[in-house]
């Protein structure tokens, strides 16, 4: 009988090392051809450096595919096995190639981004203690979240190259629940028929209403006389710290 429950349990723990692992950030699968646990759902991210490459491989002496600059959204497919690299599709890169896949370091992406907007005049500071203001006073402006801590959320100063500023979460607006931000210039897809019709300008803000696949039906200009309804691409949205 303890032989028996001994097999039993060894058989147990074969199959255990055998199924890939659930993890935290949404990966189980482990490919072996692309070297990167692929994430179950489609992740996105913003680069936040001046210019990023896109390599065939998770190092930085493989050859580069093309390159990408600051603030520009790419889809993030799975990440290597030290979390050092992320799996990125190139297409989403913009980058044109007969590969569909392209590898940039991770700690160039800021991953599931979140926007905070100055809809009001917000400090912004050198330190997370609020010494040596930086850009003094800011409004009307969209700061990407790069981290949160002890009070303070850490963003990127400028819209156009990296660097870091500080503002209160105590000073954030709290008036953006469920809305989102348009990261990217990009096409809207008429609400009907999912043709394409115009575009929108980077930064513009407006209410999720539902998501399908890889398209979330918008709320743009809610409450006037020009609201309308309009089909986005995932990649180019983030959402709104309220």
């Amino acid at each position: 009988m303890k032989k028996r429950l001994l097999v039993m349990i060894t058989i147990v723990i074969m199959l255990m090392l055998l199924l890939p692992a659930a993890h935290a950030d949404g990966y189980t699968t482990w490919d072996p051809v692309n070297q990167a646990y692929m994430y179950n759902d489609a992740h996105y991210g913003i680069v936040i450096c001046t210019k990023m490459n896109v390599r065939n491989q998770p190092s930085t002496s493989g050859s580069t595919y093309g390159s990408i600059r600051n603030g520009q959204p790419v889809k993030i497919l799975g990440v290597t096995q030290d979390g050092n690299f992320y799996l990125l599709d190139l297409a989403s890169c913009g980058i044109s190639s007969d590969q569909y896949y392209g590898y940039a370091k991770a700690s160039l992406i800021k991953i599931d981004p979140e926007y905070l907007i100055a809809s009001r005049l917000l400090n912004l500071y050198a330190t997370p203690w609020g010494d040596g203001m930086k850009n003094g006073e800011q409004t009307n402006r969209a700061f990407l979240v790069i981290s949160e801590e002890n009070g303070w959320y850490a963003v990127q100063a400028t819209e156009t190259t990296p660097g870091t500023a500080f503002i209160r979460t105590k000073d954030a607006p709290a008036n953006y629940t469920g809305r989102y931000i348009v990261t990217w210039d990009t096409d809207l897809y008429d609400d009907n028929t999912m043709a394409k019709y115009q575009s929108v300008k980077r930064f513009t803000v407006g209410s999720l209403i539902g998501v399908s696949g890889d398209y979330s039906r918008m709320l743009f200009n809610e409450g006037t006389a020009n609201e309308f309804y309009a089909w986005v691409y995932n990649q180019y949205l983030a959402p709104v710290i309220n």
